[in-house]
């Protein structure tokens, strides 16, 4: 389980991604499983759809997991589409389990003959597309993998389909959190890796609301001169999510913590490199990530993968507008950003 992966590829736009993802599907010959927090009945939702019933009549097993609370508008025309295919579809965790309402799997997985995976930010819904194809042009990261800890991912899935989250054997490329045991091993990994960082923190995340432990664990990283960069949207999907994440760096860059909100559109986007070891998937840095959510990320192996990831947050940042504190702690937001510090332990 800790072989690296036999291959590796990056993408960092929707276009590319979901192309070779639906012609993996066109191509499949036995299996077909797509696990998402949200898809939509728009143009990207109808490819796949296309696609899954092209899949379904050559006999292929098609099976579709959507979380029940980011996909809880899909329409009952696509249901009864998939039904009538033959493509199996179920919600995780509908919202008539309102007692369980705050777990949600935020997985993007789609996995291809239980040999090929694809792991990153986009969900199935149109924005992930340029504006030529009919999205806004999110900025993503996915990845392609096979071979390595291909095995752990097909496990993980069988086990959110079914219901029954059960303990897996570690793996140094995987990053699980489906039982209390690897959520805590991942969030405490995490944590160590950047206490020891040397070099380098350089994070990506889409709504960055961190854990104290985790603002302390930045804040000291910087305090001892490791170059700690945390890229996050300008504009959110989320409209308040900006504003919190304000908050935060209202402290963090007077600790040398330098922060960047991307200009061209909606950053998507989760990622971190710390040194050298570097991952792509669907955690943020924010607390349902760390407490609540079924996350799933892959930890990238070879060198070439991690100078690509590191090109690409450089390039990032310079289409992004640096945010310098300034004058951040007076007025109203430092007022709020004070009591949120004092009273960061309930974050």
């Amino acid at each position: 389980m800790n072989t690296p992966w036999r291959e590796e590829h990056l993408y960092f736009d929707g276009d590319a991604y979901f192309d070779d993802v639906i012609a993996a599907i066109n191509g499949a010959r036995q299996s077909v499983d797509v696990e998402v927090y949200i898809y939509r009945d728009d143009v990207l939702g109808e490819a796949f759809a296309t696609a899954l019933e092209g899949a379904a009549r050559r006999g292929v097993r098609a099976r579709v997991l959507a979380d029940g609370f980011g996909s809880a508008v899909l329409s009952a025309r696509m249901l009864d589409r998939f039904a009538l295919a033959g493509i199996d579809f179920r919600f995780y965790n509908p919202l008539r389990f309102w007692w369980r309402i705050n777990r949600r799997d935020h997985r993007k997985l789609f996995l291809v003959d239980n040999e090929t995976a694809w792991v990153g930010s986009p969900n199935v819904t149109a924005p992930h597309l340029s504006v030529k194809r009919g999205g806004d042009a999110w900025r993503d990261t996915g990845v392609r993998v096979r071979g390595g800890a291909i095995e752990l991912i097909v496990r993980s899935f069988e086990q959110v389909w079914r219901g029954q989250l059960r303990a897996l054997p570690p793996s140094r490329w995987l990053r699980l959190n489906m039982t209390r045991k690897l959520r805590f091993s991942a969030n405490m990994s995490l944590l160590r890796r950047i206490a020891r960082a040397e070099r380098r923190i350089w994070i990506t995340s889409a709504y960055f609301v961190p854990r104290t432990l985790v603002t302390l664990a930045l804040k000291s990283a910087a305090s001892r001169g490791v170059d700690v960069r945390v890229l996050v949207p300008q504009v959110s999907d989320v409209f308040f999510v900006p504003w919190l994440t304000r908050l935060y760096s209202v402290f963090l860059i007077s600790f040398g913590v330098r922060f960047f909100e991307y200009v061209p559109s909606v950053l998507h986007a989760k990622s971190a490199i710390i040194d050298d070891w570097t991952f792509v998937g669907s955690s943020n840095f924010n607390h349902r990530s760390f407490i609540h959510d079924l996350e799933l990320d892959v930890v990238l192996s070879r060198p070439e993968s991690i100078n690509a990831m590191a090109a690409q947050f450089e390039k990032d940042c310079r289409l992004s507008s640096e945010s310098k504190g300034g004058n951040a702690h007076k007025g109203f937001i430092g007022i709020i950003a004070r009591l949120l510090w004092r009273f960061r332990r309930y974050s």
